[in-house]
């Protein structure tokens, strides 16, 4: 969400998520974001929400988990850490509001990383995911958005690590059709 593999915010996901909402709500976004590379869902809570205050949200993009795949987070401790975040967003959201959990992509398709770490750190995301999407059923108003598959280098940045402008575009139409229909855009 911080935007980096792009090279300008108007291409990172806020941006294009926003952009994405707008074009198929056909209404004004306003949106303000809330991101520091690295972070965790554990430290999510205490460094990213002061930075969300303000009028209640419509709709709340939660994107985190790639730190917590690297870091080998047990899925029990990613699941306390998740609802705490979501339970410390609730009063943030307007009572018709939405949050949106932004799957976790495979990292197994992640270029840059050398097997056999590849294969244990995409294993280990679609866990976490798994674990968002149980979340997101259990509690009204949250969905989960699995993310679109990065099938070849043409979806990564540079460092053949953090998605590109492109994927970044079709990643938010996604995101922005499950925010407001609960359906992918596809």
């Amino acid at each position: 969400a911080a935007g980096v593999g792009v090279a300008t915010q108007d291409d990172a996901l806020a941006a294009r998520f926003a952009a994405a909402l707008a074009g198929r709500s056909g209404r004004a976004v306003h949106w303000r974001l809330s991101a520091r590379t690295g972070t965790t869902a554990g430290r999510a809570t205490p460094r990213l929400l002061p930075g969300l205050a303000g009028p209640a949200a419509d709709v709340v993009l939660v994107q985190l988990g790639v730190n917590d795949t690297l870091r080998l987070r047990a899925r029990a401790a990613w699941r306390r850490d998740v609802t705490a975040l979501l339970d410390a967003l609730a009063p943030l959201v307007a009572p018709d509001g939405v949050v949106v959990l932004a799957g976790l992509p495979d990292l197994a398709a992640f270029p840059t990383l050398p097997q056999p770490l590849r294969g244990v750190l995409g294993r280990h995301a679609r866990a976490l995911d798994r674990e968002l999407g149980a979340l997101s059923a259990a509690r009204p108003g949250v969905r989960h958005a699995p993310a679109p598959p990065l099938s070849g280098r043409e979806h990564f940045a540079g460092d053949g690590f953090h998605p590109n402008a492109a994927a970044v575009r079709e990643w938010t139409a996604d995101l922005a059709g499950i925010a407001l229909s609960g359906r992918p855009a596809r």
